[in-house]
């Protein structure tokens, strides 16, 4: 009798990290997409009346804004 709970609660766990390993893997691949999406960190420098920001992003292309300064 002991052995049939044993196998029981030995089977829920199984199901339960079953679970938790498929959640996991979904969760690594949104945050694989975050990391391709990411920017980091802002370059901010300032030109007259101009603000030039810039961010580097982690295939290493760079976006760059160019804004009056009255718009921040």
């Amino acid at each position: 009798k002991a052995h049939d709970a044993l196998d029981a609660e030995h089977a829920a766990l199984r199901e339960q990290l079953s679970g938790l390993q498929h959640d996991y893997d979904l969760l690594a691949g949104e945050y694989d997409w975050f990391r391709s999406e990411a920017i980091a960190p802002p370059y901010i420098c300032t030109s007259g009346r101009n603000v030039h920001i810039a961010f580097r992003r982690m295939d290493q292309s760079v976006d760059l804004w160019e804004v009056p300064f009255e718009s921040l």
